[in-house]
């Protein structure tokens, strides 16, 4: 791919049409070769353009297509193994003097309420968290819960009922039940109903 064009630059193009493939440089500017590397370059070539630099350049897309080619089961197993161990399976608590273990999954949602983030149990029970709720949405897993604001993070098997609310918003129902309504804005519908149905 040249870089400048009659009509522009050929990073435009990024913008308009996603292009997964590898892109290969070859232009007489050496001003945007760090550009071009946020663009899926693999090499950056100045013109006039030698043979042996093309040769070279499709030589190193031939080695990275054949490591990941015969490497991408290892890939897979090693991301899969980091998910799964980011993933907690228990929260340590206070109750009174004491520490408990709660699952995660007796957790019925997190809510955060002015600096404090609570967590509530399938049975009621509420308990003080040290950590925000961006923090506990990343070792939750996603699958099964879902951040529905900025003040709740709740455990699908506690959506008790999903009702249409005005302007193409949704509300949830949950158990243990809320003392306030729970709005999924209009903006976050899609999602939301793309996660539940996942």
């Amino acid at each position: 791919m040249d870089i400048q064009l009659t009509d522009g630059l050929s990073f435009k193009i990024f913008d308009l049409v996603k292009i997964d493939c590898p892109v290969i440089f070859i232009t007489a500017y050496d001003d945007y070769w760090q550009q071009a590397f946020e663009y899926n370059s693999i090499d950056y070539l100045l013109k006039p353009l030698r043979q042996d630099k093309l040769e070279t350049a499709l030589k190193k897309y031939e080695n990275i297509r054949q490591y990941f080619t015969a490497n991408i089961q290892k890939l897979l197993e090693y991301h899969q193994n980091q998910v799964v161990e980011k993933i907690k399976k228990r929260f340590l608590v206070k109750r009174g003097t004491d520490y408990v273990a709660v699952k995660a999954s007796d957790i019925a949602y997190f809510y955060a309420v002015q600096k404090l983030v609570c967590m509530v149990d399938k049975n009621g029970q509420k308990f003080i968290l040290d950590k925000s709720l961006s923090e506990l949405e990343k070792e939750v897993d996603a699958a099964v819960f879902y951040r529905v604001n900025r003040k709740y993070l709740v455990n699908i098997a506690s959506i008790k009922r999903i009702k249409t609310y005005p302007k193409s918003k949704l509300q949830l129902e949950l158990t243990p039940a809320l003392d306030e309504e729970l709005i999924i804005s209009q903006e976050n519908v899609s999602d939301f109903k793309n996660w539940m149905g996942s």
